[in-house]
């Protein structure tokens, strides 16, 4: 079963015993990524705080948490999925008619797959966007400041118009403003790299929510050339339906619940971090 959004998920894991919710009111600050690790090493259930200090809005967490929730999120385990692209990629080399014909199904989930533009969503513009109404958690002690750390980033070569969608950590720095820690080798700095050579900043759009694959989709090792939205839509068995940005030249996906349209100037640098990795350190403070 493919989940339209992230509410349907949530309501999907609450209704199967798979989500706690917590209706007390927790700080961002260390308490809630505390709750959190806790409730993961038990392999325990998501977690929906109801009221975060300081925030308007709920915060889930350790939605994927196990492999039953995985597994409810891609609609099978993640070895099927594998094991079909692996043995469906072998059983057309070379391809024929014939063999064309036997997987045509999987050939026309494939070929329906690309992001789909709808007129309309439920988006409720902000004409003066407030970061900090929304629930930003600061995990440990030296972190630089709280951290939007499940925000996959939409960006597009400024030259081919090309689209990554990729996951990258974002610092909160003002109720406007983040950082952007990408490495050299991800596509959004390659195109970042494109736009300062060009002299140009780089549009962005961050997503926060929507449904659990096209949530998953940005973390997934793809090959350069496949678009992340596209394979997401393969794997739901519909098209990501698509709606165009408020701000700027770009679509960005309809069902999401936040989108965060901005731009990543050509050739300002700022501080970020340290960041509590998950490797087990920090990573320090760097620019």
């Amino acid at each position: 079963m493919a989940f339209p959004d992230l509410t349907s998920f949530v309501s999907h894991l609450e209704d199967t015993g798979q989500l706690r919710r917590v209706t007390v009111e927790v700080d961002p600050v260390h308490e809630v990524p505390e709750l959190v690790q806790r409730v993961v090493r038990q392999d325990g259930p998501a977690l929906l705080f109801e009221r975060v200090r300081g925030a308007e809005f709920p915060l889930v967490m350790n939605l994927f948490g196990s492999m039953r929730r995985i597994e409810a999120a891609l609609g099978r385990h993640p070895e099927a999925i594998g094991a079909e692209l692996v043995n469906t990629i072998q059983a057309l080399n070379p391809p024929t008619l014939g063999k064309l014909w036997r997987h045509r199904g999987f050939l026309a989930r494939a070929r329906h797959a690309s992001p789909r533009t709808v007129r309309r969503s439920a988006y409720e513009v902000e004409e003066a966007p407030a970061l900090d109404r929304m629930p930003h958690v600061k995990a440990w002690p030296r972190d630089g400041g709280p951290f939007i750390t499940f925000g996959p980033t939409l960006t597009e070569d400024p030259q081919s118009g090309r689209r990554n969608y990729g996951l990258y950590r974002l610092q909160v720095y003002g109720p406007a403003e983040t950082g952007m820690h990408w490495q050299s080798m991800k596509g959004g700095r390659g195109h970042h790299y494109e736009a300062e050579r060009l002299g140009r900043p780089l549009p962005a759009a961050v997503v926060l929510g929507g449904d659990p694959i096209l949530m998953m989709a940005a973390i997934l090792p793809l090959p350069e050339n496949v678009d992340e939205l596209a394979f997401a839509g393969f794997l739901r068995g519909a098209p990501v339906p698509m709606v165009r940005a408020r701000t700027m030249n770009m679509l960005v996906p309809a069902n999401a619940e936040f989108i965060l349209e901005g731009e990543v100037p050509a050739g300002v640098r700022r501080m970020e971090g340290p960041f509590g990795d998950h490797f087990g350190h920090y990573s320090e403070a760097a620019e």
